[in-house]
């Protein structure tokens, strides 16, 4: 004979004649009977979302994509500094230069790299000296001004160059040049010169992969009977426990676009895997890093000219740990000139006023930090652990959008961050959930008595221009 089915008061979710309810159901129909849940099982530590997926589908920026690795170009500067080696002659007005391959301290690459400023190229940073240009570099007091010459691209780039003036110094080359920042100022050229060679600004590539993220639960098929509602003597405990289950899975999906890396390891154990590079590894590995001993306000000027310098907007996000903000609220109090916060007059509590200790948003170097925690690096069992570097990260992130602009002056915006799924067929925005099992399945898949929810999530993470980007590391 059937099951007879032990209806409660109030049921969330609609019996459907199938005795399975997804977790989607039960996310969906768990706040209907929370409190009928609650009052039996209560969750101490409340909501165990750590923020970062929350956080991007607030944002709305998430985009599907049908391979499992997804990749975009960015232009890197139409304009290059120019390092030499040494070896040059001294004592003279005119000398041959090789250009060093060292790059630039502001090459915001990131790998696999290798593209040119134009196919004669042999460094990605020699390519930028042409005949004719006007360049510029200091050594101690002595500033030197000079035209390129001939430009040489062989197994090396090398270019002439004569002096035309010198302030400072002897009007000949000195020692001491190797390794300088030279940079452009412009261009001399007679009246019946040639037109120079041109030059394509450099596209810096992205990529990144879809990761596999998977998670099971198994149970015996006695306890299908109960789990078409939620509350009521022993129904709610399977349907917590799929639900417990879910929320494991997308915190660990969280985990993974914060931390996940690139597999680098040269086993064959990892042949077949696919991993994730995720923000924080993005921001160490290509945005402007600030290391601290103790977090002071020279570090937030650091880290604020770096942004201003690199056409970061003027307002940021500053996402941190509990800890992390605290500090910033200790540094910002017992600086000089400031008080300990501000005097709050709060008329719908009687107009009484309230001393608020607090600064959630606070602006230097011109750059506004909006400073917000997310559980994700305060949370004690994972990455706000005792001995975990990550609670005493912040990272500085544009707040939703970053802009460019045509040459139409008109503007283009992507997102600073965003998710990225693969679109899978059956699965619903890179998630898909099924079970497997015997007797409580509608198509039984095996003669046993057991049961197994199996969730997979195809999920990955993708960021644009790092250079308005950073993170304090300690």
């Amino acid at each position: 004979m059937p099951i007879e089915q032990n209806i409660p008061s109030a049921p969330s979710v609609e019996y459907s004649g199938v005795n399975y309810l997804t977790s989607s159901q039960i996310i969906k129909g768990y706040a209907l009977a929370q409190k009928e849940v609650d009052e039996e099982l209560y969750g101490r530590y409340n909501d165990t979302d750590l923020g970062v997926m929350r956080l991007m589908e607030e944002l709305g920026q998430k985009k599907a994509t049908t391979s499992v690795d997804y990749e975009h170009y960015e232009e890197d500067f139409n304009r290059e500094i120019i390092r030499v080696n040494a070896g040059y002659t001294v004592a003279a007005a005119v000398t041959t230069f090789t250009v060093s391959s060292s790059s630039p301290d502001f090459v915001f690459e990131y790998p696999p790299s290798g593209e040119t400023f134009y196919p004669a190229a042999v460094t990605a940073y020699g390519t930028s000296v042409r005949e004719g240009d006007v360049l510029e570099a200091k050594v101690g007091a002595a500033r030197y001004f000079m035209r390129v010459g001939t430009v040489t691209n062989a197994s090396t780039t090398t270019f002439v160059a004569e002096l035309f003036d010198v302030t400072g110094g002897a009007a000949t080359f000195a020692a001491g040049l190797a390794g300088v920042e030279i940079f452009k100022t412009g261009r001399i050229g007679a009246e019946t010169g040639n037109t120079p060679k041109g030059l394509e600004t450099r596209l810096i590539k992205y990529q990144n992969n879809i990761q596999i993220i998977d998670e099971g639960y198994e149970f015996t098929s006695t306890s299908m009977a109960q789990e078409s509602f939620f509350g009521g003597d022993k129904k709610f405990n399977y349907v917590r426990s799929i639900l417990n289950t879910r929320k494991r899975f997308d915190a660990t999906c969280d985990l993974n676009l914060l931390t996940g890396r690139k597999i680098t390891s040269s086993s064959s154990a990892f042949n077949e895997m696919l991993s994730s590079e995720g923000l924080i590894p993005f921001l160490q590995n290509y945005s402007n890093e600030v290391t601290y001993t103790t977090l002071t306000l020279d570090k937030f000027n650091e880290m604020s000219l770096n942004l201003r310098k690199f056409s970061a907007p003027d307002k940021v996000m500053l996402l941190c740990s509990a800890s992390f903000e605290t500090d910033i609220e200790d540094l910002l109090r017992e600086s000089g000139g400031l008080t300990a916060g501000g005097v709050i007059y709060d008329a719908s509590k009687g107009g009484k006023h309230e001393v608020d200790f607090g600064f959630k948003r606070f602006t230097k170097g011109s750059i506004e930090y909006n400073v917000k925690s997310i559980k994700a690096l305060t949370d004690p069992k994972s990455l706000g652990s005792a001995d975990s570097p990550y609670a005493n990260y912040g990272m500085v992130l544009p707040t939703g959008t970053v802009e460019s602009f045509d040459y139409g002056k008109n503007p283009v915006t992507v997102p600073a961050i965003r998710l990225r799924y693969q679109d899978v067929p059956y699965h619903e925005e890179g998630y898909r959930e099924w079970l497997t099992g015997g007797s409580g399945t509608p198509n039984p898949t095996d003669t046993s008595r057991t049961n197994k929810v199996n969730m997979v999530k195809h999920v990955g993470f993708e960021a644009f221009k790092p250079n308005t980007m950073g993170i304090f590391t300690k």
